[in-house]
C-alpha cells in the first residue's frame, strides 16, 4: 500500500484516538451506555466518518478557505480544539502517578515536542504520527483481544443512542477537519477515497472491539478509564504507556489544529504558543472525568456548527452565486433580443 495512504490514515487517526478513546471513556460515553443498539450505531458512525472525511479531502481548499474568513468556524473549532487538549493534559496526570519532578520532566518533553509541532506544522505531526499512532494501535488491538469474553451483556437501549453517536462523530470530525483537509490538499483522487475509507475502518474497528469488552464489563462503565482497570501487573503498565502514547498524539495534533485556528485570528505568535499549549494545560485541572462527562455533550453541539459552516455554507453560497449568474444572462439575452428590429 501507498506509504503516503498510511501516514495520512494515521494522522488523521492520530486526533481522534486520544486517552478517552483508548481508556474507553468516550466508548462508554456515547456508545456502551445504550446497549446492544450502540452496534448498530458504530455502523452509522462508519457511514459518516468515510462519507464526511471523503468530503472534506476532496474539497480541501474551499474549507480551509472558509475557516480562514468566518469567525464563527475559527472561535468554535478554536474553542473544541482547546477543550479536547485539555482532556489529552487531564489524562496524562491519570497516568503519570511518578514521582513530582519526574512528572515534570515528561511535561516539560512534551511541552518541547508541541512546541516542534507548533513551529513546523503537518510535517513534524506525520513524523511522529507514523511510528507512534501505528504501534499504539498494534499492542493496543493485541491487549484488548486478550480480553475479550463469550457473553455480551444487555443494557436497556435508548432513543437517544443515535443522537449520541452521531454528535461524537460530529465531535472528531470538526475537530480532526483541518487536518484533514491539509493532508486533502496533497492527495491524488484515488488516494483520498482510500484514506477516507481506511481511517473510517480503523476508527469504527477499534470502537467496536471496545463497546464489545464494556458491555461485557458492565461495572466499569462509570470509571473514568474502564479499559484501564481491566488489566493489572505489566499488562496494566503497557496499557498505561499506550494512553500516554494515545495523549501524546492527540496533544500534537490539537496543537496543529489550534495554531491554524488561531493564526486566523491573531498574528502574535506568543498569544497563540500560550492558547495553543498552556491554556489547555492549566484547563487541565478541573479534571479528567468531568470534562469528558459533562463538557464533551456540550461541546459536541457546538461541533455540529462548525460542521455546518465549514462543509454547507461554502457550497450554498456557491449554488446561490451560479442562480444569480443564470438570471443576469437571462436578463442580458431578454434585452437583447428586444433591441432587434423588423
Amino acid at each position: 500500500m501507498n506509504m503516503t495512504v498510511i501516514i495520512s490514515t494515521l494522522t488523521i487517526v492520530s486526533v481522534i484516538i486520544g486517552s478517552g478513546f483508548i481508556s474507553g471513556k468516550e466508548i462508554a460515553t456515547f456508545f456502551s451506555r445504550f446497549g446492544t443498539i450502540s452496534f448498530a450505531c458504530i455502523c452509522l458512525a462508519f457511514a459518516i466518518y468515510f462519507f464526511t472525511i471523503k468530503f472534506i479531502l476532496i474539497h480541501a481548499s474551499k474549507i480551509l478557505d472558509r475557516l480562514s474568513s468566518s469567525r464563527l468556524a475559527s472561535i468554535s473549532n478554536l474553542i473544541i480544539s482547546i477543550v479536547i487538549t485539555s482532556a489529552m493534559f487531564a489524562g496524562l496526570t491519570k497516568v503519570l502517578q511518578f514521582h513530582f519532578v519526574f512528572n515534570l520532566l515528561i511535561l516539560f518533553i512534551i511541552i518541547i515536542g508541541a512546541t516542534f509541532v507548533f513551529k513546523r506544522g503537518l510535517k513534524a505531526l506525520s513524523k511522529i504520527n507514523l511510528f507512534f499512532t501505528g504501534t499504539s494501535i498494534l499492542i493496543f488491538s493485541f491487549l484488548i483481544f486478550s480480553r475479550l469474553g463469550d457473553n455480551i451483556v444487555t443494557l436497556k437501549s435508548s432513543i437517544f443512542a443515535p443522537i449520541y453517536s452521531l454528535l461524537y462523530v460530529a465531535l472528531n470530525l470538526s475537530l480532526s477537519i483541518v487536518i484533514i483537509a491539509s493532508i486533502g490538499k496533497k492527495l491524488s483522487s484515488r488516494q483520498k477515497t482510500r484514506v477516507a475509507f481506511l481511517s473510517a475502518l480503523v476508527l469504527c474497528l477499534l470502537i467496536f472491539i471496545v463497546n464489545i469488552v464494556l458491555l461485557q464489563n458492565q461495572s466499569l462503565l462509570g470509571q473514568d478509564m474502564p479499559i484501564l482497570s481491566l488489566f493489572s501487573g505489566k499488562a496494566r503498565i503497557v496499557m498505561q504507556i499506550i494512553i500516554f502514547i494515545s495523549c501524546l498524539t492527540s496533544i500534537y495534533s490539537l496543537v496543529f489544529s489550534t495554531s491554524v485556528s488561531l493564526r486566523g485570528l491573531c498574528k502574535n505568535e506568543f498569544i497563540n504558543f500560550g492558547v495553543s499549549i498552556i491554556l489547555p494545560l492549566l484547563l487541565g485541572l478541573i479534571g479528567y472525568g468531568v470534562i469528558i462527562d459533562y463538557v464533551y455533550p456540550i461541546i459536541s453541539v457546538l461541533s455540529v456548527i462548525v460542521l455546518i459552516d465549514l462543509l454547507f455554507i461554502p457550497f450554498f453560497k456557491r449554488t446561490n452565486k451560479k442562480i444569480h449568474s443564470s438570471g443576469k444572462d437571462t436578463k442580458k439575452g431578454d434585452a437583447c433580443h428586444n433591441d432587434i428590429k423588423f
